[in-house]
């Protein structure tokens, strides 16, 4: 396991079906990110999956700004017409310009995008970098 954290598959319900966006195939994919130590929060699983996430990442992270493995594995299973549920806008990538670029690279691959919970006033994707 790495310091920089490590990807937890909490919930696979089905198979994964490859198909294209045109036939209506689609997949709904959750993640979410919680700090190395903390628990899942209450709930989160539940609500992906309420959401018809067929997978869900939880990842726990550290502070160093490493790029999250479960990320990026998660971002090598969506296709085109596929949906990625994050449980807020900044599990997407530690900076606002980590995030926009992979905003940028989903909407380019036909990835819509669908946040559960906003950010609280305190979260790193509203404070200025340091």
């Amino acid at each position: 396991m790495s310091s920089a954290g490590s990807a937890i598959t909490l919930h696979s319900n089905a198979t994964r079906h490859y198909g294209s966006a045109a036939t209506g195939s689609r997949t709904v994919f959750g993640y979410a990110q919680t700090v190395a130590g903390d628990a899942v929060p209450r709930g989160q699983t539940s609500l992906f999956e309420q959401a018809g996430c067929r997978r869900i990442w939880i990842e726990r992270i550290d502070e160093s700004g490493t790029p999250a493995p479960g990320l990026v594995e998660l971002l090598d299973c969506v296709r085109p017409g596929d949906t990625l549920v994050l449980w807020r806008f900044c599990h997407l990538g530690s900076t606002a310009g980590r995030r926009e670029v992979l905003m940028s690279r989903l909407s380019r691959r036909g990835v819509d995008i669908d946040v559960v919970e906003p950010c609280p006033a305190d979260c790193r994707c509203r404070l200025p970098p340091p």
